[in-house]
């Protein structure tokens, strides 16, 4: 049996049974104050609810939502609240205006108390043929909760139309007499339609305020979405003539479309923006929106408002409305070009208001190029620049300061943007103790100038760190110095740390840069990078095509060591430098050491280059790669190699074959060694082992000696080599090589199949991506 419920307070429970409209009335007008009555059943309303003087919450049972619909024969209104006592509630009920069968007028006024709609509850499919479907005026409060929706409605046909009307139209009241309030604390307001037969701006809207000559209503938006409507004439958003509008939360007013205006117009109306604001809305504005302009009618009433930004210029969305920190005594607002989004959320015009905002671990997306220095990274912050997506963005400089400060233990990253120096003079970054950059990929920094001193970053505090990775690039800087520091990044200070500062290169490349410092190259103080009682760790990345200065000069096109330490792992690679010490110059520290897999390439500039002479570079325990060393001042394709010297330092030795990873590699190289090898085929072509050969040779015999031919294979180093069976022939039998063998990676012999069978043998060699030439 259907029923209705009616349930009074915590202490009482009244249940009654009805199968009509009238004993559903007849529920509410008995309900206790503080009491719920549960619509058990979807049911047709034909008259107005009763008058209400208490507090009653209309929901639906647990995990069901009715729906409460109107009758076509019904076109008065449905509810009205007039007692200052009246607050009522829905929750998982739907109101449904039948639309399809007829139009209505005016379904909800509330000129004293509250009606509330709650999660679940909506009001739906309605075609309002009078101004103000939902009117609230006098004492009257409107609210929308978070789960709430008025959706699919019609309104208009006429002139002056609105879906939801605030303030008596009719008659002026004195200033601070109250004219009915909306608040919306969340919920939808979206896909609703306005029919109008007016085409100025200040007619219509899905919410039109109108209190006539003073700002009595007021429309309080805290939260929600107001989207996805239209209106064929006017406005299709917020209509704001007398009233006041205040934005806070993250409510959105965006995505409307009107025939003038989207989404918020503002006739003689304030708009109020409140601390915190995160949401996004569109502003209609007759008024000129030059930069550094004060915004009419935009207020704040509190000294600070973060993500003022949100708000935008109608058809200009790069422009925004920002808030000066010069301005907090008299809460001006001004129109600013866009500079980025906080976190995904908010849209600012000042850095300031973007670092004031940003989450711990957030992003700041840059939105446009623009000039932006003094940006404060806050002890302790993580935070990450990046373009926005799908974009790649510059931020300049025209004066001489600093692009970022990075504070006590803070973190600043930087990925797929560009920070340009403009050749001004000034460091690009100012550091603290413990703070950590990183250029990430995509990060690029160019155009830096400095003299007596760094022109990118000077890691001298206490446990500071400079890392880049992959697609990180900086270039076309400048720096020179008459004796001074010279330096591109200068790492570490004559003093003592309780965590050496410290530079980590993981991948990404320095390039077309100068160093020049004019005194004696062992205390001239220079070079791309110069480590000064720090740490310098490369594994990766290129530092190349670098200069520094003559034969004269003291400054280094590479990386100089003095006092510090330096080590090289995987891939690093310095090379291609040029001037009076190339690559890398080693001019004192502790220690310079070669450890884990090293794969790279590096130029040492300092010590003796001849053949024979050791270098002051430590094999780590278990290390590998030292032909990854050569002689810069030989050049790289020299014949002089890095080979251990049996006392776990780095020799020169003659390089007689291998570039192993682009480097070259030596005979007497512990890595490497020659040897027979010998590979057994069976009458079917399988390989019987998994070793294989250099060369080609064709199988005309079973069994067939093959040496090796270094000078056959420079013709096509990077190729697989193949053993090819003769016209005929079977590739069966033992063949037997002389080639050497390196101690890291594996060759393996594939096979080559066609015609239904294995026709040839290929080179291969593990790990894969390792370029390999014999000279």
């Amino acid at each position: 049996m259907k029923s209705w419920m009616m349930f009074g307070t915590m202490a009482a429970m009244v249940a009654a049974q009805a199968m009509t409209y009238s004993e559903f009335k007849a529920a509410i007008s008995a309900a206790q104050d503080g009491g719920t009555v549960v619509l058990e059943d979807d049911v047709t309303y034909d008259s107005a609810l009763p008058s209400i003087a208490k507090c009653i919450t209309i929901t639906s049972p647990a995990g069901s939502t009715n729906t409460l619909r109107r009758a076509s024969s019904f076109r008065s209104a449905f509810i009205s609240l007039s007692e200052a006592a009246a607050d009522l509630t829905f929750t998982n009920v739907v109101i449904d205006g039948n639309k399809s069968a007829s139009s209505t007028a005016r379904t909800i006024t509330i000129t004293g108390g509250r009606l509330t709609l709650g999660a679940g509850a909506a009001i739906r499919n309605f075609d309002f043929n009078t101004s103000g479907g939902i009117y609230v005026a006098a004492d009257g409060v409107f609210v929308m909760d978070d789960g709430s929706e008025i959706s699919g409605c019609d309104y208009g046909y006429g002139s002056h139309f609105a879906m939801i009307l605030l303030g008596n139209r009719s008659s002026q009241l004195a200033a601070g007499v109250p004219d009915g309030v909306f608040e919306m604390n969340g919920g939808t307001i979206f896909g609703n339609a306005g029919h109008s037969s007016q085409t100025t701006v200040d007619y219509d809207g899905v919410i039109y305020l109108y209190s006539y000559e003073n700002n009595n209503c007021a429309l309080r938006l805290n939260g929600g979405l107001i989207t996805g409507n239209t209106s064929d004439h006017s406005c299709a958003g917020i209509c704001a003539i007398c009233g006041t509008v205040s934005l806070g939360g993250d409510a959105c007013i965006t995505g409307n479309v009107g025939a003038v205006v989207n989404d918020m117009y503002l006739g003689r109306s304030k708009l109020t923006l409140r601390s915190g604001y995160k949401g996004r809305a569109t502003f209609y504005s007759t008024e000129s929106t030059t930069e550094d302009k004060t915004v009419e009618r935009v207020i704040r009433t509190e000294p600070y408002t973060t993500g003022a930004g949100n708000v935008s210029i109608q058809g200009n969305p790069s422009k925004v409305i920002c808030g000066y920190y010069e301005d907090l005594a008299n809460g001006k607002m001004y129109w600013r070009n866009l500079r980025a989004t906080v976190d995904g959320k908010v849209r600012t015009g000042l850095m300031q208001e973007a670092m004031g905002i940003v989450t711990n671990g957030g992003c700041v997306s840059i939105e446009q190029d623009c000039v932006d220095t003094g940006i404060i990274v806050s002890n302790g912050m993580s935070v990450t620049f990046r373009s926005a997506p799908g974009e790649r963005r510059t931020i300049s400089r025209t004066a001489t300061r600093q692009f970022f400060s990075v504070r006590t233990n803070a973190t600043l990253r930087i990925e797929n943007l560009i920070l340009d120096g403009c050749s001004e003079f000034s460091t690009f970054f100012g550091v603290y103790d413990g703070a950590c950059i990183v250029l990430g990929d995509g990060a690029e920094m160019c155009n830096g100038y400095h003299t007596l001193g760094p022109c990118l970053v000077s890691l001298t505090v206490d446990g500071v760190k400079l890392q880049m990775e992959d697609g990180a690039v900086i270039r076309d800087c400048t720096t020179d110095s008459a004796g001074g520091y010279g330096a591109l990044i200068r790492v570490g200070d004559i003093k003592s740390y309780t965590t050496l500062p410290c530079m980590e290169m993981r991948g990404g490349l320095i390039t077309n840069c100068s160093a020049d410092v004019t005194s004696a190259a062992s205390g001239g103080y220079g070079g791309m990078i110069y480590v000064q009682n720090g740490v310098f760790d490369m594994s990766g990345g290129k530092i190349a095509g670098n200069t520094c200065g003559t034969a004269t000069s003291g400054s280094c096109a590479g990386v100089q060591q003095y006092r510090g330490t330096v080590r090289f792992s995987g891939t690093a690679r310095i090379e291609n430098n040029t001037g009076a010490a190339p690559d890398f110059y080693r001019s004192g520290g502790t220690a310079t050491v070669m450890y884990g897999d090293f794969r790279g390439h590096v130029g040492v500039s300092s010590g003796s280059q001849g053949e024979g002479a050791n270098t002051v570079i430590a094999i780590d325990t278990g290390a590998t790669g030292a032909w990854g060393f050569f002689p810069a001042a030989n050049g790289a394709d020299n014949t002089l190699v890095g080979t251990p010297n049996g006392s776990g330092k780095v020799a020169w030795t003659a390089s007689t074959g291998w570039i192993d990873g682009d480097g070259l590699a030596s005979a007497s190289d512990a890595q490497m060694a020659w040897g027979t090898m010998t590979l057994t085929l069976d009458e079917r072509g399988i390989a019987a082992l998994p070793h294989t050969f250099a060369g080609s040779a064709l199988g005309v015999d079973s069994a067939v000696s093959l040496v090796f031919d270094p000078e056959g294979f420079k013709s096509s180093p990077l190729l697989p080599l193949r053993l090819v069976a003769a016209e005929g022939g079977l590739l069966s039998g033992t063949w037997n090589f002389n080639m050497p063998q390196p101690r890291r990676g594996r060759w393996y012999v594939m096979p080559v199949f066609a015609g239904g069978g294995v026709s040839a043998y290929e080179l291969r060699f593990s790990p894969p991506g390792m370029k390999v030439m014999i000279r």
